[in-house]
């Protein structure tokens, strides 16, 4: 029998690095982070105990893993070409966030829930606040090149707005007027954009 290449082992790593942080995911959602340990994650894994910790620090470090690959989304949405105007990726950005609140609904509900988990919430503060200074500091200068009085504040407000769509949304399901919300977000920056 051969050993396999480093590419073959690369990939194992992280095809288990992943798996960990999918049945955390889901018992940190269902469960909450506090009450869920590192043995119910190794076994929803499917996995020893031991080899969590030879991927990972521990739960935190889970939990970070997490939220790392989740803000990746959010990076995503917020990156477009230099090219584009302040209006063109200020549409595209909120069509993707449209899109992703609708179709990825089990992932957002399941974000929604680590969010509402004080424990989490806590071990994650510095991560979730250089995020949102990091989404601020993307979204403000859009608004000021499109006139906006306060670019920040306005910033802070279409966060908000996305965050009630997302719960309304999240709770109520198909009786939530979702198209008709994200009509309305987009008539209500219709004349910048």
């Amino acid at each position: 029998m051969c050993p396999r290449s480093p590419t073959k082992n690369e990939e194992i790593r992280q095809q288990t690095r992943r798996q960990i942080r999918n049945a955390a995911f889901e018992l940190f959602a269902a469960k909450g982070f506090a009450q869920t340990s590192v043995r119910s994650i190794a076994e929803k894994a499917g996995i020893s105990k031991g080899l969590i910790y030879h991927y990972f620090d521990g739960k935190d470090d889970i939990l970070h893993a997490i939220f790392n690959d989740l803000t990746e989304v959010g990076k995503e949405a917020l990156n477009f070409p230099e090219d584009l105007s302040s209006s063109e990726r200020l549409r595209k950005m909120l069509h993707m966030i449209f899109s992703y609140i609708e179709h990825a609904t089990e992932v957002v509900r399941l974000m929604v829930s680590l969010a509402l988990q004080p424990d989490a919430v806590e071990k994650l503060k510095s991560s979730i606040d250089a995020y949102n200074e990091r989404q601020i500091r993307i979204l403000a200068p859009l608004f000021e090149d499109l006139g906006y009085d306060n670019p920040k504040l306005e910033a802070y407000y279409l966060a908000a707005k996305l965050d009630g769509i997302t719960l309304g949304y999240l709770t109520l399901g198909k009786d939530y007027p979702f198209a008709k919300m994200k009509e309305k977000v987009m008539n209500d920056y219709g004349s910048k954009i």
